[in-house]
């Protein structure tokens, strides 16, 4: 039974990392096309 907890927790450490790092990877996405909509805006606003 110890050994299944352990497994389990591990599991479940492994399942947030990888969530905490497809929400990093979400944010600097956004992040990146807001600036690129923005400077895309910029230049249409310059011409």
């Amino acid at each position: 039974m110890q050994a299944f907890m352990k497994e389990k927790m591990k599991i479940i450490d492994e399942f947030r990392r990888m969530k905490d790092e497809n929400y990093k990877m979400l944010k600097d996405q956004i992040l990146k096309n807001q600036e690129l909509l923005h400077n895309a805006n910029t230049k249409v606003n310059q011409e």
